[in-house]
């Protein structure tokens, strides 16, 4: 996997590499633009199981590998995402109405998103935590067919500093032709 340094920068990257084409390759010749091109995949890759849930808000969702492609996809997102304004509950199984989750949400994917209806609230709360699972109406095993790469939870905190990546699709404060 790439780090996430130069993940960013590769993302940062990504539009001009993208708009520029036949003159980067002029620039820098065949074999960087196509490593360029290798890493910007790999980076996008990886973020491919990162989407948008359609809820009770609209918010940032991840596909999580629960190591059995039989078994129905589950997102973790927020809890105010699953479910109406009401920091005191906890919601056990009940069914999703009206949510779907949306993968390869980016501004230069549209053309390729993948909608999926959600099914089921397996878990949702705003109290002390704002955590829920959200089960899909598809397969682990199918979303990954379909290159949807799922994001593997560790069993624990980790022992030591260590870095972390913050992604989420922003909703607010972009310009009107990025927006949508």
């Amino acid at each position: 996997m790439t780090d996430p340094i130069t993940a960013g920068i590769i993302v940062v990257l990504s539009k001009y590499v993208i708009d520029q084409g036949a003159e980067l390759i002029k620039e820098v010749g065949p074999a960087a633009a196509n490593k360029a091109g290798e890493l910007l995949k790999t980076a996008l890759d990886h973020l491919r199981g990162i989407g948008r849930l359609h809820g009770a808000s609209s918010c940032t969702a991840a596909l999580i590998d629960s190591g059995t492609p039989d078994a129905p996809a589950v997102v973790l997102t927020n809890g105010h995402c699953a479910q109406q304004w009401s920091a005191g509950d906890i919601l056990q199984d009940i069914p999703a109405a009206n949510m779907t989750m949306v993968f390869n949400y980016f501004a230069n994917t549209q053309a390729v998103q993948i909608a999926v209806p959600a099914t089921r609230v397996l878990y949702s709360t705003m109290k002390y935590r704002d955590l829920a699972l959200v089960e899909l109406d598809a397969t682990l095993g199918e979303l990954q067919e379909r290159d949807i790469t799922p994001f593997t939870v560790a069993p624990r905190a980790p022992d030591d500093a260590r870095n972390v990546s913050l992604i989420g699709a922003p909703t607010a404060e972009l310009p009107s032709d990025a927006a949508y």
